[in-house]
C-alpha cells in the first residue's frame, strides 16, 4: 500500500537513490508535498525509458479519480507573483531592472495593431529565485531538487535552446524541424536580460552549454553569472511552469516562440512542485486532465482507467 515514506524512496530510486544529490533531492521533495498539506498522490516518480523520470500510477486508477492535487501553500512561493513581489521587497534595485527590460520587451512584442502588451517580468523573477535560491525554509527543497535533478550540464543535450548555432541549424534544417523556428528565441532573451540586469555584453552568438559552444556564452559577463546559466534557469521556467493566458503567460510563450501545452487558461503563472513531474507525448491521446479548483490547488484527474506499471 502507497505511503508517503514509500513514495519519498520511489523519488529517489528515480533520481539516483538516497546516495546523489538528485536522488535526496527527489525524497526531500515528497517530504515538502507532505508537510504543505497535499493529499497522498495516487502516481509516483519513476523513470522512463526516453522519457526521464515521470508519474506512474501507485494502484489501479478508476476513470474520473484525482490522482494528485497541489495545494496552494506548495505552489505558491513558487509562483512568479511571490518571485517578483519577493525582489520588489528584499532586493528593488534589482526589480526595478526586471521592470525595466519587461517594459521595453513588452513594447517591441506589441507591434502595431497587436493586444495589449504582455510582461515576461514573472519569467525572469522565477529564473533568477532559481539561480539565487531565494526561497528559504522547507519550500526551499524544490529549488534546490530542482538544481540537482537538472544541472545545466545535463540540459544542455536535451534542449535545443543550449546548442551552439551550428547544431541548432542542422535540427532547424531536417524535417523533423518544422517548429524550429523559435530554437534562437530563448538564448536572445537570455542575452537581453542579462545585459540589462548584470551589465554584461550579453551573447552574440546565443549557444550553449555543451562541448564546443560558443565561448562567449560561457563565460561570465559583467558582475553577474555566466549567460548560460540564465539561460538554463529560463528553459527550466519555461519548460515545467504552467500559467494562464493572460500577462505572464501570453508574453512568456511569445518571446520564445513557444506554443506550450503547459500553459493552461485560467492557472496562475507558476512552477508547480510534483506536478511538473507530469510526461507527455506530443500529439498523443492525453490519460489525464488539469484543473485549478476555487481553493487554489492544482489537481490531476484520470481521464481513462490505467494500471500501475511493473
Amino acid at each position: 500500500m502507497a505511503s508517503w515514506e514509500a513514495l519519498a524512496k520511489a523519488a529517489a530510486l528515480a533520481y539516483g537513490g538516497e546516495t546523489s544529490a538528485a536522488g535526496r533531492g527527489g525524497a526531500a521533495l515528497v517530504k515538502l508535498a507532505f508537510l504543505r498539506g497535499a493529499p497522498l498522490p495516487l502516481a509516483q516518480p519513476l523513470a522512463l525509458p526516453g522519457k526521464g523520470v515521470g508519474l506512474a500510477a501507485t494502484r489501479a486508477v478508476r476513470q474520473g479519480e484525482v490522482v494528485l492535487a497541489v495545494p496552494r501553500a506548495l505552489w505558491q512561493p513558487h509562483s512568479g507573483a511571490a518571485a517578483l513581489a519577493a525582489a520588489r521587497s528584499g532586493a528593488p534595485a534589482f526589480a526595478h531592472r526586471i521592470d525595466a527590460v519587461d517594459a521595453r520587451l513588452a513594447a517591441g512584442l506589441a507591434g502595431p495593431g497587436a493586444a495589449p502588451p504582455m510582461s515576461v517580468a514573472p519569467l525572469a523573477a522565477l529564473a533568477m529565485q532559481i539561480l539565487f535560491a531565494t526561497v528559504e525554509g522547507p519550500d526551499a527543497a524544490y529549488v534546490a531538487w530542482l538544481r540537482a535533478a537538472h544541472p545545466p550540464a545535463a540540459m544542455a543535450n536535451a534542449m535545443p535552446a543550449f546548442w551552439g548555432q551550428a547544431r541548432r541549424r542542422e535540427l532547424q534544417a531536417c524535417e523533423l524541424a518544422s517548429q524550429g523556428g523559435p530554437l534562437d528565441r530563448l538564448p536572445a532573451l537570455a542575452s537581453t536580460l542579462h545585459a540589462a540586469l548584470f551589465g554584461g555584453g550579453g551573447m552574440a552568438s546565443g549557444g550553449g552549454l555543451a562541448n564546443g559552444s560558443d565561448p562567449e556564452v560561457t563565460k561570465d559577463n559583467g558582475n553577474g553569472p555566466p549567460v548560460a546559466l540564465l539561460l538554463w534557469a529560463l528553459s527550466l521556467v519555461q519548460s515545467r511552469a504552467t500559467g494562464s493566458a493572460g500577462a505572464a503567460a501570453t508574453s512568456t510563450a511569445a518571446a520564445v516562440g513557444a506554443s506550450s501545452p503547459a500553459f493552461h487558461a485560467s492557472f496562475p503563472f507558476s512552477l508547480v512542485p510534483y506536478f511538473d513531474l507530469l510526461n507527455h507525448e506530443p500529439g498523443g491521446r492525453p490519460n489525464c486532465a488539469h484543473a485549478f479548483s476555487d481553493t487554489g490547488a492544482y489537481s490531476v484527474g484520470e481521464l481513462d482507467c490505467v494500471s500501475p506499471l511493473s
